[in-house]
Order: structure tokens, then sequence, then C-alpha cells
């Protein structure tokens, strides 16, 4: 399923899309057919999530830094893709932690349940061999 959304910033023509690519999802921003922004994601739930919260990063930034008429349009869609990045780690960074979390209470759980069965482990290796 593919999804796009169109927007025009002081004239400007702007595409966002989202995209099954490979064997996962593409999210990414374009301006006169060049990329400014691509973002890959294994999973669709994590893509979906991105893809709404860069579709409301797009219109903050565009609010927020007006673009000069005539201006350096090449120094402006630098200025965005940087943005973008920066919103794309700081969201990411938030997926890892909690991802950390998660693994590493497992890993905890899973080195406590090795300790307690080891001792059993061991016995039941002595009675096989003898």
């Amino acid at each position: 399923m593919n999804k796009t959304k169109h927007y025009e910033y002081y004239g400007y023509q702007f595409k966002s899309y989202y995209k099954p690519a490979g064997h996962g999802y593409e999210v990414g921003f374009t301006f006169e057919g060049k990329p400014l922004f691509v973002g890959n994601f294994v999973h669709k739930k994590e893509a979906m999530e991105w893809w709404r919260s860069f579709n409301q990063e797009i219109p903050y930034f565009f609010a927020k830094y007006q673009f000069p008429v005539n201006g350096p349009h090449q120094w402006m869609t630098k200025f965005f893709t940087n943005y973008m990045y920066t919103c794309y780690y700081a969201w990411l960074d938030k997926k890892f932690n909690k991802y950390t979390k998660e693994y590493s209470k497992s890993y905890e759980n899973n080195v406590k349940f090795y300790k307690k069965m080891q001792p059993v482990w061991k016995k039941r290796a002595e009675k096989r061999a003898a």
C-alpha cells in the first residue's frame, strides 16, 4: 500500500511518501523529484508510526522557518533535510531505548532462570553418564 501527501511551501511543491520497499518499508520526502529524506523500516507498525510523526513535523518546519522568496532553495532543502534527520534519529532513539529495556529485562530473567536450573541440569547429566 502506497501513501503520498503533497505540500506546498512558498510556491514550491513537495511530496512525502510511504511505500513497501524490498522486505520492509520506506518513508521519504521529495522536492522536484529529488529525495530530501528517506527512512527505512523492517516493521510496518514502526513505519506507520514514523509516517504519522513525520507528517506532523513537516508543517511544523514550514510554519517555523519562512522560505525567502527567490532564496537559495538548495540551502533551504539541505536545512530541511538536516532537520528531518534530527527528528528521525531522535524518534529512533526513543524506540531503541524501549527495545533495550525490554531485551535487557528479558536477558536478566533468562540469566536468573539459567542460574536456578544449572544445578538441576548438572545432576541430570551426571545421572545419564552413570
